[in-house]
């Protein structure tokens, strides 16, 4: 199970403290940034929206108050209607304060974990007796969101590994650019593309093994690095690049200027 099932995990986690009568859109803003996190991250095709009740036979594992249970479930499917989210509804997987909205994703042996979870918590509030002063400079309760955007960093990694089979959209690979000499005489020409990059925040090596060429761009082809970049003494000449993609696609005489300008917008777009 690898990343998906480890002993030790670090979970990006929020409670926010809302107003009863903020409660539904502060919860439709929270799954508002969980679908266009998935967006990004390219997950939102192998993801699914689990609305997680209690079980209404099986009373006895969850907090004994029907009234908090009605209106903590109503809100949170009327939040989930409004936002027009494609969801399945499952009884006895919500949390013993609360239902859930978990996401759910399958890895590659088919089986399903849930990546990460919103959930709405009446209890927490009444347990520890959390109160604020509303306008009317009275006493109120305020109701608690339990949100995790990105959940446990690990799974969420090890599910985009699977999903991209490591070849990952550039703005998330580890190493963006990779540039190779093709003798020592261009080192020097090299480097200074190399600081040219680093200085615009472009994860970049420097590939100046004794191998050929075509040796350097396989390895880089195995590494699934989106961008490989030779450098011979054409170019040395000529102050271009060739550049050859992940795809296989090449381009010779590219300029430099106009490279780094579109790997950048690349990388901030998040394309």
């Amino acid at each position: 199970m690898g990343l998906i099932r480890v002993r030790k995990f670090q979970l990006t986690d929020g409670h926010l403290f809302v107003a009863p009568e903020g409660l539904k859109d502060e919860f439709k803003n929270v799954c508002r940034m969980i679908a266009e996190g998935m967006q990004v991250l390219g997950l939102s095709n192998i993801v699914s929206y689990r609305f997680s009740k209690r079980d209404p036979q099986n009373k006895e594992k969850y907090y004994p108050d029907d009234a908090l249970w009605k209106k903590a479930e109503k809100t949170m499917k009327e939040a989930l209607d409004e936002l027009g989210f494609n969801y399945t509804e499952a009884e006895d997987e919500a949390a013993f304060y609360g239902p859930k909205l978990d996401v759910q994703a399958k890895n590659v042996n088919g089986k399903e974990d849930t990546l990460f979870t919103a959930q709405i918590d009446f209890l927490l509030p009444e347990k520890f007796n959390i109160e604020y002063i509303d306008q009317h400079g009275e006493k109120k309760r305020p109701v608690m969101i339990h949100r995790s955007t990105i959940g446990c960093l690990e799974r969420v990694f090890g599910f985009l590994i699977e999903h991209y089979a490591g070849a990952f959209p550039t703005w998330l690979s580890p190493v963006q650019v990779e540039l190779m000499n093709v003798n020592d005489r261009n080192l020097s020409f090299m480097k200074t593309i190399e600081q040219q990059m680093k200085e615009k925040d472009i994860r970049v090596e420097i590939d100046d093994r004794s191998e050929t060429i075509a040796k350097k761009v396989r390895d880089a082809q195995m590494q699934h690095i989106p961008y490989m970049i030779t450098i011979g003494d054409k170019e040395v000449e000529k102050k271009t690049l060739a550049i050859r993609t992940r795809e296989g696609k090449v381009e010779f005489g590219v300029k430099i200027d106009e490279f780094i300008a579109k790997l950048t917008r690349e990388i901030k777009e998040r394309k």
